[in-house]
């Protein structure tokens, strides 16, 4: 946020527009906040929270988007593709 300003004016403007400045964000504002959204990625695509990229596991058979995730398989995380 230091390095570009302008990002970080544009964000506040959207936050004070859609959730005011008397209360803090909730997950049902989650979706008319896009460009924070977006900054959320950004920020998580160049530093992950996981950097070494351990696989992860389900704990039960799981079906997301149509596709099955089993708790006996292992996932590797999506940016080491």
């Amino acid at each position: 946020m230091v390095a570009y300003p302008e990002t970080q004016k544009r964000a506040q403007a959207e936050l004070d527009s859609i959730v005011g400045r008397d209360r803090v964000p909730t997950f049902s504002d989650f979706e008319h906040l896009p460009y924070i959204r977006g900054m959320v990625k950004e920020a998580l695509r160049w530093h992950p929270i996981d950097p070494v990229g351990l696989p992860h596991r389900v704990i039960q058979d799981d079906w997301y988007k149509g596709n099955a995730c089993l708790h006996i398989s292992l996932k590797p995380p999506a940016y080491l593709w």
